[in-house]
């Protein structure tokens, strides 16, 4: 009987093209408020004409989709401006309230 040899053999592509990287989470927050507006829009104007497709849908709606969805920082980065805190005494809500006044003055 002959000796069984163990053999290791490399993987045809890399680890990073094959598991896919976690998406992180601001990135899928704004893609489900795209698809939501471009969706909402298209069933609003359904009844107005049919042959409705997802070019007619304004760019200024996934824009202003987007940037609501971005209101709301992620915890992540509310840490990352934690971290960058500049010695002020609770720059957690202060990066919080700074970064939703701009996301509200960039939807005027």
């Amino acid at each position: 009987m002959s000796e069984m040899v163990e053999i290791e053999i490399p993987p045809i592509y890399p680890a990073e093209l094959v598991e896919p990287k976690k998406t992180p989470e601001m990135i899928k927050r704004v893609a489900k408020a795209i698809c939501d507006a471009g969706i909402a829009w298209l069933q609003e104007n359904d009844a107005k004409r049919q042959n409705l497709e997802w070019a007619d849908v304004p760019d200024e709606a996934f824009a202003r989709a987007a940037i609501e969805a971005m209101r709301e920082p992620t915890e992540a980065m509310t840490e990352a401006g934690e971290r960058s805190g500049c010695g002020v005494s609770d720059f957690r809500t202060a990066s919080e309230v700074t970064w939703q006044a701009m996301v509200n003055e960039a939807l005027k």
